[in-house]
This record gives structure tokens, sequence and C-alpha cells, in this order.
């Protein structure tokens, strides 16, 4: 009964939640305040005691009922002042649940206008370059605090300017929202992936099962993704390269934390041709140019100067000559049969959707979480 007031500490824990301070009497609040300071080191008890407590009672589900109600005004105002203010030339995607919203808008159209336009709607963009991506999020109603990025994200080819649009509500996901094709929906994912990165946008866990069913996994990067399938490029004696070799379906993971997102894509393995992993590799840093050709990945070697040996005898032979593709080293593109795709949400509801390739058609299901 001496504490007053407790705020979670444990953002992971309760993401929806910020920060805050445990408030007590002049007796127990210096004992309270010394126990904040070190929960840095780990859960004090009396946190622990008070967050289970906050829990029991219910607080957090009132608070997230309450949020959510806001924030799905405040996403279908956004959407409204949009539809009503957009000249009928902009194209744009609407964002299915999700947090980004694609605009494409003809150079003919005078930004200033429209900008002025949408803030008369209380929703604001960034006017900075012919070509831009502006963020904008929702406050209290309105749009006020936006941040642009780098410009030149706009599709200069077909004239048209891009804006990415970004509340802070993001609604669960319905089948309605996702593309036909899981094609077009990863790349919807990769590209928002791409726009904030916090990590590697292309980085992808490759599992494959060797010729006694046993699983392996590893990091390696995505290269190109496109109707055919989802590239990568790696060493073709590698342990990995002998697995697939001995079972050619595989599965690939991408986990873009920052987005709460997660993409699984299951599918048969095959190479490409010589010509197109000749055209990518020409195109490498010469310094991994040449480790592809010194490194015999996965075998055992004496030490790392093995390595830097080799590689001193390789600049003297290739000198300042381009450095021809090793055949040992080449890509691979999975072409996938299974994609799902999945989006964090308040306890543990996430959203699964799974894209099923039967007959040539993809099937779309939704699963639980």
């Amino acid at each position: 009964d001496e504490v007053l007031y407790v705020n979670a500490f444990t953002k992971k824990l309760l993401p929806s939640m910020r920060l805050g301070y445990v408030v007590g009497n002049e007796r127990t609040a210096p004992a309270l305040a010394k126990s904040k300071h070190v929960s840095v080191l780990g859960t004090p008890l009396v946190i622990e005691v008070a967050l289970f407590e906050f829990l029991d009672r219910g607080y957090y589900d009132v608070h997230m009922k309450q949020l959510n109600v806001e924030l799905d005004q405040r996403y279908r105002n956004c959407l409204d002042a949009l539809r009503q203010t957009m000249p009928e030339e902009v194209k744009w995607i609407a964002p299915g649940g999700g947090l980004v919203l694609w605009l494409e808008i003809p150079r003919r159209v005078e930004l200033d206008e429209l900008a002025a336009a949408l803030k008369a709607r209380n929703v604001a963009i960034m006017v900075s370059d012919p070509a831009f991506m502006g963020r904008i999020y929702m406050d209290s109603g309105s749009a006020i605090q936006t941040r642009s990025h780098a410009p030149g994200a706009g599709n200069s080819r077909r004239g048209n300017r891009q804006a990415t649009l970004k509340a802070m509500s993001d609604g669960f996901l319905a089948i309605a929202d996702l593309a036909p094709d899981p094609v077009d929906q990863f790349a919807r994912w990769y590209s928002d992936a791409q726009a904030d990165p916090q990590g590697l946008p292309h980085a992808m866990n490759l599992a494959t099962v060797d010729a006694d069913g046993r699983p392996a996994a590893r990091m390696v990067l995505l290269n190109q993704c496109g109707p055919q399938g989802l590239t990568f490029y790696t060493n073709y004696q590698s342990r990995k390269a002998r697995e697939m070799a001995q079972n050619p379906y595989v599965a690939l993971v991408f986990y873009w934390e920052w987005l709460h997102r997660q993409v699984r894509v299951e599918g048969r393995v095959e190479k490409v041709t010589a010509a197109q992993s000749d055209a990518y590799f020409a195109t490498r840093p010469r310094e991994s140019q040449l480790s592809t050709w010194a490194s015999p990945q996965s075998e055992p070697i004496a030490s790392r100067q093995e390595l830097v040996d080799k590689i001193r005898e390789l600049e003297q032979k290739f000198g300042d000559a381009p450095i021809p593709r090793p055949a040992h080293w080449g890509g691979y593109r999975v072409a996938p049969h299974r994609f799902e795709f999945w989006a964090s949400r308040p306890g543990r509801l996430h959203d699964r959707f799974c894209y099923e390739l039967r007959d040539g058609t993809w099937a779309l299901i939704q699963l639980a979480p």
C-alpha cells in the first residue's frame, strides 16, 4: 500500500508501453529508485512483483483496448483525408493493415499545393525534392511530425514520385489486405524493410537437409527476387552446396526485427546459369573476388595466415587484370512453393498468412499464431 504508481520498465515484454518509474512515499521512494537504477542488470524483485500485479489486474488489457480504439480512429481519419484530397491521377496502394502507404504522384501535380490541401485535413507531408520519400506520423489526431529520407527514392523511369506515409497505428491484417501473388506481397514488405533499415534487409537464413535428414542453417544474402524465385550466391563446394545437391528442397527465413515482421519461404533450389553468375561476380568488390578464389569454404585450414598468404599469391597472379569467376562459385535460385508472412501483434495474437502453390495457382489462407 506504500507504492503509489507503477509503470512498466520491461519495454521488450510490453512493447506498447513506455518506460517509466515506480513512485512511492518518502520512505519507499529511495529504495524503489535504487532498484530502478540497477534494473539494467536484471529485473529487481520489486519490479517483477509490481509488473505481475499490473498484468494480473488486467490493466494492460484495458490499456490496449483503449489504445487500439483511438489508433484505429486516427488510421481511418488518415485514409479518409487521403481519399478525399488526392487527385484522381494519383495512384496509391492501400496499406494492407500495415504501416506504409505508397503514392505515385505525377510530375504535373504541384506538391506544395498538395501538401497545403493535406495539411488542412490534418495530414502533413514534407516537400523536399522532386523525388522523395517522406514518413508521416499521426500525433493526437493530426500528422505534424515528418522525417524525410534520401532523395531519389521515386521511380524516375516512369516519371512519378513516391511518398511513404506512415501512421503509428498498425491494424490487424486480413486476407483482403494481402496481394494475390506472394512475390508481390514479399516485394511490399521488403520495400518497407529497405526504406528504414536497422539491420540487413537482405539477410536471410538458409536451411538445408543432408542425405541422412539432418538439418543445418546459416545466414546468406538475398541477391534478387522475382517471379522465378529468390537468388543468392555461394561456393559450390561448401557444405550447404553439397547438401542442396543431395536434397534440393530448402527453407528461407527473413526476420526484420525493426518492423516486427517475418517471412518464411520454402522451395526447390537450382543453380542459375553460368552467364548470370559471371555477370554478378564481375560487380563484386575485388577483395571479395579474391577471397572467393582463396577460401576452400567449409574445409579445415591450419590458420588464418593460410588464407592471407593465398590472397597475396592471387594478387600477384592477377595483377591489375580482371578477375574471372572461379568454376566452384555461383548462384542458386529458390523456386518457391510456399510463403508465410508473420507480423507481431499484442498478446501474441500474431498475424500469419500462408501462400501455397497448388496446380500452378497460389492459394492464400490464414493460420493461427
